[in-house]
């Protein structure tokens, strides 16, 4: 045992040095970073897309099910589509060949989220779309804590309790 943790740490000794001798020759020149390929920037340009288009699904999906359960007035659910349209545009005009742009895109998409979603709805809900609304909250917490038992990752109880909290006080 002894032996082979010294031999590993001779190993790693090695390893680095080799790394240190075959790094390449700058000749006194400064590094810098090449620009990036086109092709990369096309495929990166791509995921992203592809990202929004499947975010964007998953919320109109959302809307649905709320358009459904709330029983929500035309106009309500208008208010819902075109928030959500303002939000995707926001985040394909912006540039993501800019090398600052994964800074910005939490901040970008940090309003694409269930709490953001309802706060369009704020004050135009009557009691009965309160009180569904409040029931589905419920019920998606339920269905979030049996797939997590299923799971086997009944240890994030703590995170569902604060997560009941949030919703309505349960759990205390």
């Amino acid at each position: 045992m002894r032996h082979s943790a010294i031999v590993g740490a001779a190993m790693l000794a090695l390893g680095f040095a080799i790394g240190w001798f075959a790094k390449p020759a700058t000749d006194g020149a400064k590094f810098t970073k090449p620009d990036q390929i086109p092709e990369a920037q096309e495929m990166q340009t791509e995921m992203m897309n592809g990202m929004l288009d499947r975010q964007r699904v998953k919320i109109g999906r959302q809307i649905d099910r709320m358009a459904e359960t709330l029983a929500l007035t035309p106009d309500q659910k208008s208010r819902l589509t075109g928030w959500l349209e303002r939000q995707m545009v926001s985040v394909t005009e912006s540039d993501i060949s800019d090398p600052g742009w994964m800074e910005q895109f939490p901040e970008l998409t940090g309003e694409l989220t269930d709490e953001a979603l309802e706060a369009q709805l704020d004050g135009t809900l009557s009691d009965d779309q309160l009180a569904a609304l409040a029931e589905m909250k419920e019920r998606q917490l339920e269905e979030y804590r049996t797939d997590l038992q299923t799971k086997g990752l009944g240890v994030y109880d703590n995170v569902l309790e604060s997560m009941e909290k949030a919703v309505g006080g349960h759990g205390e």
